[in-house]
């Protein structure tokens, strides 16, 4: 089960990143601006998805799961196809939407089942689960920029090589749609852990509210960085250290596919080590926060690609740390019978806002200080959400400090 709910869980990532990889075709084909882009990149798929996610997960208690994410990976591959066959940014805006909308059903449903298992070291079962949308990102950078190399040599192809490459992508989806559609018929009983609480779970948050919002805050910002970055790192690479399209797409895979995971699983490692310590459980996601400018700023001042390279390294691994740092230390806020609720409303939450700002505020940032200043861009969005982060971690510090409560899990009754 969990082997195929990460191949599936890479699969969504990678048709995520497919913008990112051929961001530059895509500019050039239709006109776009990076504000566009931006939108492309984010903001148009997280919407419908932050917004189905919550909807699915309110009705997923008498479904078979399997069958819930069979179907939505067939119709995100149908939208990943609409995607390759637009012919106008309209077009492209819908099918995106699409995407977004066709896969939320996916998360609740996979959340259903990894609820009903257990781990001995659930922080390291959790940064596990989280890199796979690392892993994710580097495998549609590196897939997509693989295929439009081949797709750039196959000259009779009428289409332009991004839409090939797009295209390409579409059938491992259709496989594994038919894969878990194969194992449908299974039944998961959803316990009172699956079943979705959401009462309690408010009364929960509003217990401690101003724990909560810091926590959130700060979680947010963190994925706004990290999709800032993973949205805009190709189009770095390929404007100012001279690399093609293909290239500087692969060229971030690799980067990611090596720096992202090792951040992910380093948090889970260190949470492991001291799980009873939740005095200030925003701390770690500040401290990812803070490797990623000072990553961000070598980055604006990198001169060679090999600068640049290490530069982005740390990035990733500073976000990745972060980003699981935030997932882990969600988890003792809750009981556990309000765990799977939270973490959907938490999921949903900060993703539309980490990817529904992060790579739209960047472009829009880009496109006011000039063509070539991306890097200034996103140093910029990295230092404000930073600056953001740390005065709601302060927040919440003083919050659990002052007495109202002397441990994150009283928060709702943990």
């Amino acid at each position: 089960m969990v082997l195929i709910i990460g191949a599936a869980q890479f699969g969504a990532y990678a048709d995520r990143a497919l913008t990112a990889a051929f961001a530059a075709d895509l500019q050039a084909a239709f006109t776009l601006n990076d504000a566009e882009l931006g939108m492309l990149h984010g903001t148009a798929v997280i919407i419908p998805y932050a917004a189905g996610m919550i909807g699915a997960s309110l009705c997923l208690r008498a479904v078979r799961p399997f069958l819930v994410m069979g179907l939505s990976v067939l119709a995100w591959s149908l939208a990943a196809a609409g995607f390759a066959l637009a012919t106008s940014y309209g077009e492209l805006l819908v099918a995106r939407m699409m995407l977004g909308f066709t896969q939320a059903a996916f998360a609740p449903a996979a959340l259903s089942i990894l609820a009903l298992s257990s781990h001995p070291r659930p922080p390291v079962a959790i940064s596990a689960m989280t890199t796979g949308s690392a892993t994710g990102r580097s495998g549609g950078l590196l897939i997509g920029g693989a295929l439009l190399l081949f797709a750039v040599s196959l000259e009779a192809v009428a289409l332009e090589p991004w839409r090939v490459a797009s295209l390409a992508m579409v059938a491992p989806n259709v496989l594994l749609a038919l894969v878990l559609l194969g194992k449908s018929r299974l039944r998961v009983p959803f316990n009172a852990v699956a079943s979705g609480r959401l009462v309690p779970t408010l009364r929960g948050l509003a217990r401690a509210p101003v724990v909560h919002a810091s926590y959130f805050v700060v979680a947010a910002a963190a994925i706004v960085i990290v999709q800032a970055g993973g949205a805009w790192a190709p189009t770095v690479l390929y404007r100012d250290f001279g690399l093609d399209v293909a290239e500087s797409a692969m060229a971030v895979g690799l980067i990611v596919l090596v720096a992202a995971p090792l951040g992910h699983l380093s948090a889970g490692w260190l949470s492991a080590r001291r799980p009873e310590d939740q005095r200030w459980p925003h701390a770690p996601i500040l401290v990812g926060l803070g490797t990623t400018l000072a990553a961000a700023i070598a980055l604006a001042a990198a001169s060679s690609l090999a600068g640049a390279a290490l530069a982005l390294a740390a990035f990733c691994a500073g976000g990745g740390f972060a980003a699981a740092a935030a997932l882990i230390g969600l988890q003792p806020m809750f009981p556990a019978e309000q765990r799977f609720t939270a973490n959907t409303l938490f999921l949903s939450s900060v993703t539309l806002v980490g990817y529904g700002v992060g790579p739209l505020l960047t472009g829009l940032l880009s496109d006011r200080l000039g063509h070539d200043e991306l890097r200034l861009a996103l140093l910029l969005v990295t230092a404000g959400a930073l600056i953001v982060a740390a005065l709601a971690g302060l927040i919440g510090r003083q919050s659990l400090r002052s007495g109202r409560t002397d441990r994150v899990s009283a928060c709702s009754g943990g």
